[in-house]
């Protein structure tokens, strides 16, 4: 044992779970020759969330095929300095149907950093609503990052390069940078939105992966019970098939991040030569690192959310600051975010389409938070 809790037996299989978030207690056995009622346990004890927000270290999640939801993501600095408009702000995002993710800045963007995962199309519609809230006087200034052009990058925490006994991770950013990668990098969003096939009741569904998608059905059809939405197993479990299949490209293992050091939270902005951004994506994509991050751009912009320990961040900006030709650095306070899953209700059934009313997104909003 350690000082955070964690065995060697226990980040053995948590490593083997990264590999595959969703295979079978059979499978995870199998791979690290543990029996399957040890297996079971220790899967129990480290998902479990007690008291100490720590004593959980991981959740398995989707990653949501976005383009076949029919929606994209939009990423926004709201910039206030007053705490009482920042916490109009935060209202407004809790509030508003297509909230994806909040967290208060600071640095070179004071305020709120937001993402609205909205119907495609529909980017026009945060910029009218962002426009009336700074007519308002609730924030000085906000800007819509281009971001939303080509696909993202993501990579994930690797526990497979935790050291439980010093508490420290085991990456090199210099021999990282340094690295040669020829990876091509897909330059067009692929698929097509398949509304038709989506319900009130599959987003219903997917807001309960998102809470642990290795949780049994029967736990998460007693959680949608409470909420009035009644589950057959049959009708579960053939509505999550078809989620899969249609509306999820993969699930992937959510380290706690202060069971693992991982409280730095900052976004990279920089324009840069286009080589170079190709560069760090053939490099992401060739030799990800092994903590969580979203990697956009476009042509020679560049943003770059992480979350890192802290100790790695003074090498991370070194390299960053010599390769751009303008840096910004904007750290998030992860103990004042929100992240929030699709809302049922936005979505027209019998329109087959997400609703994109100017009242739906625009009015109705600011009117709640009057």
């Amino acid at each position: 044992m350690n000082k955070d809790g964690l065995t060697g037996k226990q980040l053995s299989l948590l490593v083997a779970l990264q590999e595959g978030p969703m295979d079978t207690i059979q499978e995870l056995a199998s791979c690290v020759n543990f029996s399957r009622t040890t297996v079971s346990e220790y899967l129990r004890k480290m998902s479990s969330k007690g008291k100490d927000p720590s004593t959980r270290l991981f959740r398995v999640v989707p990653q949501l095929d976005e383009v076949a939801l029919g929606l994209s993501t939009v990423d926004c600095f709201i910039l206030t300095r007053h705490l009482d408009n920042l916490e109009r702000m935060e209202s407004l995002c809790d509030v508003h149907p297509y909230t994806k993710y909040r967290a208060r800045c600071y640095g070179a963007h004071s305020g709120l950093f937001v993402q609205f995962r909205v119907p495609i199309g529909t980017k026009t519609m945060i910029a009218d609503l962002l426009k009336r809230v700074k007519s308002a006087g609730l924030a000085q200034a906000f800007s819509l990052l281009p971001t939303d052009k080509h696909p993202p990058l993501f990579s994930t925490s690797r526990v497979a390069n935790w050291n439980p006994e010093t508490f420290t991770w085991r990456f090199d950013w210099d021999r990282w940078f340094d690295r040669e990668a020829d990876t091509i990098i897909a330059q067009t969003k692929g698929g097509e939105p398949v509304l038709d096939l989506l319900s009130k009741k599959d987003l219903h569904i997917i807001c309960q992966l998102n809470h642990g998608a290795r949780r049994k059905q029967k736990a998460m059809i007693s959680e949608l019970s409470k909420e009035g939405i009644e589950f057959t197993s049959q009708d579960f479990s053939r509505r999550l098939k078809r989620i899969e299949e249609r509306f999820i490209s993969g699930y992937h293992v959510f380290v706690e991040p202060t069971a693992f050091d991982l409280y730095t939270n900052v976004i990279l902005t920089a324009t840069c030569d286009p080589d170079i951004i190709y560069g760090l994506q053939s490099r992401m994509t060739q030799y990800p690192i092994p903590f969580r991050s979203t990697l956009k751009r476009n042509e020679n912009y560049l943003f770059w959310y992480l979350q890192l320990p802290p100790s790695h961040l003074s090498a991370l900006l070194g390299r960053m600051h010599t390769l751009s030709h303008t840096f910004v650095v904007t750290m998030l306070d992860y103990h004042r975010s929100q992240v929030y899953g699709p809302w049922a209700d936005a979505f027209d059934e019998e329109a087959a389409q997400w609703r994109q009313d100017m009242d739906f997104m625009v009015k109705d909003v600011l009117a709640r938070i009057e």
